[in-house]
């Protein structure tokens, strides 16, 4: 048996906590426990660092291994090299002898060496992983080979009970029942590390849904990129929760392309669908070419508007700050956005991330950066780049106002989306 920690540092740039781990974390953490190791969890993201407390823990596990995650933008929309990077020297410095394994979003992203690390992993596989762990010599045995999505263990959520924070939300869990994503949006740094789709089968879903509900789970996050990207297999995953009653008492929410329709949006209600969070990203049809997005926009408020009748909570994510943005492209999102009715709107702006088509355009003026916000300084359109919060900080608190009552009839009629304790 070896003792092994494995990391989440904290983010670069501090973020208010929100609910959701590293999946890739938790199916390492799994693997590594079911063949008899002694796990110690950490994610900084959501409890604090401290330094002295680190070096007990450290000690007293007698960690062999240290598994460290380096993440970019997708989790907590926050790169955390920098505290990757020192947790790695702390290590070292309490026991030159403890081998660290570095791999996640960033090092697949940038193709870098973590350099004080014994060994970094630059693919997004959590087989390589696995390997490489092994080639660490701190595992002693063989560990089991894993060759598609179904080959993998459902994660051990039990786990996660070492952290305050998640045991504090223990009804709520993640789940991921395909990985990666076909779509062509520019915009997405996604593509630096996923190489390819995959899914789990519709009876490893039914079967993992079927242990949630034994465990008491309500609040279900399915964080799959596109859980409608095959718009079948979504219906019939939907259809096998309805006729075997697994999601009877759960609040489900999921991330949704806007190529549905009422049928799917009919069983969603049915499975407990609670909340779909739709890419919109703008409503001029010449931007969303140039993001390379998909859309029919009018077809897209006739289903916002269909899962809003459903009692269906609708999530609507748009960026400004294309090249070709004015204030009247930026009006017309605005615009769309009320006619939809959303009850709740993301909006950011665009930003060239490490791993996009887009970043790739700009890589000689990013000169080393990792990201570059897209804005007046940046020469990547017309508007400074405070404009543009300004401009969506006014909107957004007129919208939260405009739609207040609104959401408040809505859960009197519905329910609630979710529900989930947060302490911050």
């Amino acid at each position: 048996m070896s003792n092994i920690i494995i990391i989440y540092p904290r983010p670069d740039e501090y973020k208010k906590p929100r609910f959701g781990f590293s999946y890739d974390m938790m199916t390492i953490a799994t693997v590594l426990s079911n063949e008899g190791h002694r796990i110690l969890l950490k994610d900084y993201s959501c409890e604090p660092f401290c330094n002295d407390d680190f070096s007990k823990e450290i000690a007293e596990y007698k960690i062999d291994l240290a598994i460290i995650e380096f993440d970019s933008f997708a989790l907590k929309r926050s790169e955390n090299y920098t505290h990757g990077l020192e947790l790695v020297k702390i290590v070292k410095c309490l026991n030159e002898r403890i081998k660290v394994v570095a791999y996640g979003h960033y090092c697949c992203i940038s193709k870098k060496d973590i350099d004080t690390a014994d060994i970094t992993i630059k693919e997004n596989r959590v087989d390589l992983i696995i390997d490489a762990i092994v080639k660490t010599e701190s595992i002693k045995g063989e560990l089991p080979r894993l060759n598609d999505l179904d080959s993998l263990p459902v994660i051990n959520r039990m786990l996660l009970d070492q952290i305050e924070f998640y045991k504090q939300n223990s009804k709520s869990t993640l789940v991921r029942t395909a990985d990666g994503c076909e779509n062509t949006c520019v915009f997405c740094q996604r593509k630096g590390w996923q190489k390819k789709f995959q899914v789990h089968s519709d009876q490893y879903v039914l079967n993992e849904f079927k242990l949630l509900k034994e465990q008491g789970f309500i609040n279900i996050w399915i964080i799959d990129e596109n859980f409608t990207f095959n718009l079948a297999r979504a219906k019939r995953i939907l259809t096998l929760f309805i006729e075997q009653k697994v999601t009877e008492k759960m609040k489900i929410s999921i991330s949704s392309w806007s190529n549905i329709d009422n049928e799917f949006l009919d069983l969603a209600s049915k499975a407990n669908v609670r909340v779909i969070s739709m890419g919109i990203e703008s409503g001029n049809q010449q931007i969303l070419d140039f993001y390379k997005k998909n859309i029919d926009l009018q077809k897209t408020k006739k289903i916002v508007r269909y899962a809003n009748k459903l009692g269906i909570f609708t999530i609507g994510n748009f960026i400004i700050g294309a090249p070709m943005e004015t204030y009247e492209t930026i009006e017309e999102t605005f615009l769309y956005i009320r006619e939809c009715e959303f009850d709740q709107v993301n909006i950011k702006t665009l930003d060239y991330m490490m791993g996009s088509q887009l970043y790739d355009s700009v890589m000689d003026m990013a000169k080393g950066r990792s990201h570059l916000f897209a804005c007046l300084e940046n020469g990547l359109n017309r508007f400074a780049f405070q404009e543009i919060l300004d401009i969506k900080h006014n909107f957004l608190a007129d919208y939260n106002a405009e739609k207040k009552d609104r959401v408040s009839n809505k859960m009197r009629q519905f329910g609630t989306p979710y529900d989930l304790f947060t302490p911050y």
